[in-house]
């Protein structure tokens, strides 16, 4: 039973080795996302079985961190689950639970991964390893741990091929249990692809050797969205390319853009959406990445709901930060409308319920700021103002007033 409780402690081990990145976080290899889901097919010395294992919703607290939860089915011992964290320390394991026997408990956290880690780079971490039994009682042992990031490879599943890191690891406990001295030593290589997990892996201890391959799993890579974007006649346009929260301007060269690394709603798409002065908002829901030339339409001619106002020519202002503030309104009504509201490079939208925007800006060097308001079925707004005007309603046409 107690070897049974730390194989069961381990057995997540070998997924979160997808932690190890290149300068970047770790989340990008190992995003612990309510719902992300592996199956696995199993062969040693149990026999061969499929394990899924899945990222539970919510936080558990252990020792006063909050931790996320990963169950693990289909492996003989049945339902168990780990408990890690994901974030500036790094990937780490703070206990395991076989629900009926025991925890076991890592004081301080083992650590899987570095928050950055390079080829070549080793891992290490040290501690207490503290068994709490449903009917034996409490043991403390140690734990030693390192793990290593070897190099790169392509690798073939059933699920798919992929470019991955191998990375090995060995990891001991040992000390007095129920009287008698216990030590178990465990190596291992896993293969990881970015975005995903653990693609393969084996585990070898005194037990056997056990091999697990990736069948399925539902963690679906960010999305990266790169094209170009011009009028009907190829013309390149300056836009505002949005998705995912991140932004560029396809400006520099124009008509060329590119974002990348683009997490995805909860359906498991991006919304992409472009704004460009004298066009119709273009907002598009993809399912994956893609490359390709967006076509704009000319806004025309619309009707004009708003105050004329001439800005006053200022550059001692330039580069001063005000606040600006106001409302987006259908026509002349009291209608709230949700917009995209852009002012001299920052951004927000007017989606609370109120229409309301409210933004902290550059002037330019005029000591003006251009506020552009962008919705879906609306002409667009596009009007300058200076830091004696810096509350506004913006009162936005229909798209089918135009011509």
């Amino acid at each position: 039973m107690t070897k049974k409780f730390i194989i069961a402690g381990f057995a997540l081990y070998l997924l979160t080795q997808a932690g190890v990145i290149f300068g970047e976080t770790t989340s990008e290899y190992f995003p612990l996302t309510n719902g992300n889901s592996w199956t696995y097919r199993v062969t040693g010395y149990e026999g061969t079985y499929n394990e899924t294992m899945t990222v539970l919703p919510g936080t558990t607290m252990i020792n006063g961190v909050a931790t996320k939860a990963i169950s693990y089915k289909g492996s003989p011992y049945g339902e168990a689950f780990e408990y890690w964290t994901n974030d500036i320390q790094g990937i780490r394991v703070h206990a395991a639970h076989i629900p009926g026997e025991g925890w076991l408990y890592f004081e301080p956290p083992m650590i899987a991964a570095n928050r950055i880690m390079n080829i070549g780079d080793t891992v290490y971490s040290s501690g207490k390893a503290r068994f709490v039994f449903d009917f034996y009682g409490t043991f403390i042992l140690d734990y030693e741990s390192h793990s290593t990031v070897v190099g790169m490879e392509t690798v073939t599943a059933p699920a798919g091929t992929y470019e991955t890191i191998r990375f090995s690891n060995t990891d001991r406990i040992y000390g007095y249990l129920v009287g008698q001295w216990y030590e178990d030593v465990e190596s291992g290589t896993t293969w990881l692809a970015n975005y995903l997990g653990t693609v393969k892996s084996i585990d070898e201890d005194s037990d056997g050797r056990e091999d697990r391959v990736l069948i399925s799993t539902n963690v679906k890579p960010p999305v990266d969205l790169s094209g170009t974007i011009k009028t009907p006649d190829g013309t390149d346009i300056c836009a505002m390319v949005l998705a995912s929260g991140q932004y560029m301007f396809s400006c520099n060269p124009v008509g060329v853009f590119s974002l990348e690394g683009l997490p995805r709603q909860s359906d498991g798409t991006v919304k992409r959406q472009i704004y460009a002065h004298g066009f119709f908002p273009k907002i598009d829901t993809l399912p994956d990445s893609t490359t390709e030339a967006v076509v704009l339409t000319r806004s025309g001619v619309c009707p004009d709901y708003n105050v004329p106002y001439e800005p006053a020519f200022v550059p001692g202002s330039a580069g001063k930060q005000i606040y600006i503030a106001g409302d987006i309104r259908l026509q002349n009504s009291e209608t709230p409308i949700c917009a995209m509201v852009l002012a001299n490079g920052q951004y927000m939208f007017s989606c609370d319920g109120t229409g309301s925007y409210f933004l902290r800006i550059p002037l330019d060097s005029n000591g003006q700021f251009k506020l552009q308001v962008y919705a879906d079925g609306f002409a667009p707004s596009i009007r300058r103002f200076d830091e004696y005007k810096t509350t506004n309603i913006v009162r936005m046409a229909r798209a089918v007033e135009c011509r």
